[in-house]
C-alpha cells in the first residue's frame, strides 16, 4: 500500500472514518492552541500582584483539578464509563475495546498518563520560566516551537507517519512564520543556560506528545485529563514544598486569585482538555503543527487587550502559520 494511504488509513481509523471527526479534531486543535495563547496575559497578571512562582503553578494546578472533578461528576457515571477515547464518540475499536475492559488495564493507562502529565505539566513551565528569566522571550518561544519539528521526526522514526517532502516543507514554512511573529531582536544578552532550558523544554513537549498519544487511543477523555492534571499538581506541589515557606508564598499568592483561576480553567483546563481531544482524533504530529497558531494568538491578544502593535513582519508570520496550518488539514 502506498505510503500515503497507510496514513490516511490511520487518520480514519482515528476518526472513524467520517469527515465529521477530522474536523471536530481540527478544531479541537485551535481551541487548544486559542486557549494556550492566555499563558502570557494571566502569569503577567499573577505576577504583577505579587504572586511567587511555584505557589502560583501549585495553585494553577489544583484549580485545574477541581475543574475536571466538575467535569466527571457532571458526567456522571454512566457517561464516565461509556465510549471510547473521545468521551462517548467511538474513535476506533481499540478505543471502544479499552473502554468496555477490565479496570487493570485501564489502572495502567492512567498511570502512564500521570507520570507523563507529571513531565510536561510539571517540566515544561518551569523549563520556559527559567528561560525567559535568562534569554529573550521571542528567542525562547522560537526555540520552544521546535515541539512540533521534534514530534514529525519522532512519527517518522517511530513508523507512525511517514514525512515526506511535501509535510516536512509545511513544517519549515510554519516554523519560519512562528519565527517571525515571535518578533527576533538584534543586540539581545543571550546566555547559554537559557538557551539549553528552552531547548529542554521542547524535547519534554514532544517527548509527552510522542508518548501520550497511543495510550490516548486507549482512554476516555476526561480521565485521561484528570491523570495529566494530577501529574502536574503533584509536581507543582513537591516543587512549593522544597522551596520552602509554602504557606506563606501561598498566602502571598491568593491577591493574584481572579488570574490563577484563568490560568487553571482556561490556560490549563480548556486547552489540555481539548489537546486531549485533538490527539485522539489527528495524532501528535498534526496536532502539534496546528499548535503552532499559538504564537499568533497570542499577538492577537496582545493587541486587542493591552494595546500593543504588531509590525509588519510578526504580520507576514502571521500569515505565513495561517497558511502552512491550513495547507496542512487541506492535504488531510
Amino acid at each position: 500500500m502506498h505510503p500515503h494511504s497507510v496514513e490516511q488509513k490511520r487518520l480514519e481509523d482515528r476518526t472513524g472514518g467520517g469527515l465529521a471527526g477530522r474536523r471536530v479534531g481540527v478544531a479541537a486543535a485551535v481551541v487548544s492552541a486559542l486557549a494556550f495563547s492566555t499563558e502570557g496575559l494571566f502569569s503577567v497578571g499573577a505576577l504583577r500582584m505579587g504572586a511567587d512562582v511555584p505557589a502560583a503553578l501549585a495553585l494553577r494546578y489544583l484549580v485545574a483539578v477541581a475543574y475536571v472533578a466538575v467535569v466527571l461528576l457532571l458526567a456522571g457515571p454512566r457517561r464516565r464509563d461509556e465510549g471510547g477515547g473521545t468521551g462517548g464518540d467511538p474513535v476506533d475499536g481499540a478505543g471502544r475495546a479499552a473502554a468496555r475492559g477490565a479496570a487493570g488495564p485501564r489502572r495502567q493507562d492512567l498511570a502512564v498518563i500521570f507520570a507523563l502529565g507529571g513531565l510536561a505539566h510539571g517540566a515544561v513551565p518551569r523549563l520556559l520560566f527559567e528561560a525567559f528569566m535568562r534569554i529573550p522571550t521571542w528567542l525562547a518561544l522560537l526555540l520552544f516551537y521546535l515541539f512540533p519539528v521534534l514530534v514529525h521526526v519522532g512519527e517518522h522514526v517511530l513508523g507512525r507517519h511517514p514525512l515526506g517532502r511535501r509535510r516536512a516543507l509545511t513544517v519549515a514554512v510554519t516554523l519560519a512564520g512562528a519565527a517571525l511573529v515571535a518578533n527576533p531582536s538584534t543586540g539581545a544578552d543571550i546566555r547559554a543556560a537559557g538557551v539549553l532550558l528552552a531547548v529542554a523544554a521542547a524535547f519534554c513537549n514532544a517527548a509527552f506528545l510522542l508518548a501520550v498519544d497511543p495510550v490516548l487511543q486507549r482512554t476516555h477523555l476526561h480521565h485521561a485529563v484528570a491523570a495529566q492534571f494530577g501529574g502536574g499538581a503533584v509536581v507543582h506541589a513537591a516543587l512549593l514544598l522544597a522551596g520552602g515557606s509554602a504557606a506563606a508564598r501561598l498566602a502571598g499568592a491568593l491577591p493574584a486569585w481572579p488570574w490563577l483561576v484563568g490560568l487553571g480553567l482556561v490556560t490549563t483546563g480548556a486547552a489540555v482538555t481539548a489537546l486531549s481531544a485533538a490527539l485522539q482524533r489527528l495524532g501528535a504530529a498534526r496536532t502539534s503543527l496546528i499548535g503552532m497558531l499559538e504564537p499568533v494568538f497570542a499577538v492577537a491578544w496582545g493587541v486587542a487587550l493591552l494595546g500593543e502593535s504588531v509590525t509588519p513582519v510578526q504580520a507576514l508570520g502571521a500569515a505565513v502559520v495561517i497558511l502552512g496550518v491550513a495547507g496542512s488539514i487541506r492535504d488531510d
